[in-house]
C-alpha cells in the first residue's frame, strides 16, 4: 500500500513548510536531484521537521543512494516518537533499525484512512485482488466433511476495511459485524450497508469488549489485516474466547 501521496505535518515554520511543498513540486514533475537540494536546505533551517525528512530519505532512495536514505530517516525516527511517518519501517527494510519492528497504530491509522477513498479501485482493478472468494471457498471446504450449511446466525470480520469481504458473506451471515482501525475506510463500509454493526478500533480493544460481553461468533473473518499485526498470538489468544461452540 504505497500509493498515498506525501504525509505532510507542519514544521510550524511558515518558510520551511513552503520550501518543502516546493521540493515536493520538483519530485512530482521528475527533478529529485533539485528536489533532494530544497529538502536539504529545509531540514538545515528546521532539524526537526520531521515530513521534510522523511521526504529527503524517500527522494535519495528513489536516487539509488542508500547510505543517504538511511542518514535522512534517522532523524524522523528520533523527531516522530509515534513514528506516524513508518520511518522506523523504512529504516528496517534498509537493514538499518530493528529487524522487525512493530507498525505503530498512528501509522496504520493514517495509512488506511488516507488509501481509504481509493482502496477498492486499486485492489480490485489494479491488484486483482480476490482474498475474500479465497477465504469463501475455504470456509466452504472447511464444512464440508461435516455436512454443514454455509450459514452463520453471526459473522466478526476483522479489519474490515471497506467492506470487501463483508459483501462476499453477507448472503450468509444472519448478523455482520465489522472492526476497523481507520473511521475512514468504515465509513465506506457503511455506506455500502452490508454490516449490521461497525466499530473504529483496534483489534485488542475490541475483542476484549466483545469478551467482556460474552459475545460469541460463528465464523471470525481475518481477510487483510494480519500483516500489520506484528505478533500474532495475543489476536489468536483473544478470538478463541469469541467463537461460538463448533465457530470457525
Amino acid at each position: 500500500m504505497t500509493d498515498t501521496g506525501p504525509l505532510f505535518v507542519s514544521s510550524g515554520d511558515l518558510v520551511s513548510d513552503r520550501r518543502y511543498k516546493a521540493a515536493v513540486e520538483l519530485a512530482a514533475h521528475g527533478d529529485f536531484a533539485a528536489a533532494a537540494d530544497v529538502l536539504m536546505q529545509t531540514v538545515e533551517v528546521a532539524p526537526g521537521f520531521a515530513t521534510a525528512w522523511f521526504a529527503l530519505g524517500a527522494i535519495r532512495d528513489r536516487l539509488g543512494d542508500r547510505d543517504g536514505a538511511v542518514a535522512a530517516f534517522w532523524p524522523v525516527s528520533r523527531a516522530d516518537p509515534e513514528d506516524y511517518h513508518g520511518a522506523r519501517l523504512q529504516l528496517a527494510r534498509f537493514g538499518a533499525g530493528a529487524g522487525t519492528p512493530a507498525m505503530t497504530e498512528p501509522y496504520v491509522r493514517r495509512l488506511l484512512d488516507q488509501y481509504a477513498g481509493r482502496y477498492d479501485a486499486a485492489l480490485t482493478e489494479h491488484l486483482h485482488y480476490c482474498g475474500p472468494a479465497l477465504l469463501l471457498e475455504a470456509v466452504t471446504s472447511a464444512l464440508a466433511p461435516q455436512a454443514r450449511p454455509i450459514r452463520f446466525e453471526s459473522l466478526l470480520d476483522l479489519g474490515c476495511g471497506t467492506g470487501l469481504a463483508g459483501a462476499v458473506f453477507r448472503p450468509f451471515a444472519a448478523q455482520l459485524v465489522g472492526v476497523d482501525l481507520s473511521a475512514a475506510m468504515i465509513a465506506r463500509a457503511e455506506a455500502k450497508g452490508d454490516y449490521d454493526r461497525l466499530v473504529v478500533g483496534n483489534l485488542a480493544a475490541f475483542l476484549s469488549d466483545e469478551i467482556a460481553k460474552a459475545a460469541q461468533s460463528d465464523l471470525v473473518l481475518a481477510a487483510d489485516v494480519f500483516v500489520y499485526v506484528n505478533d500474532l498470538a495475543p489476536v489468536l489468544a483473544d478470538i478463541a474466547p469469541v467463537l461460538a461452540p463448533r465457530g470457525v
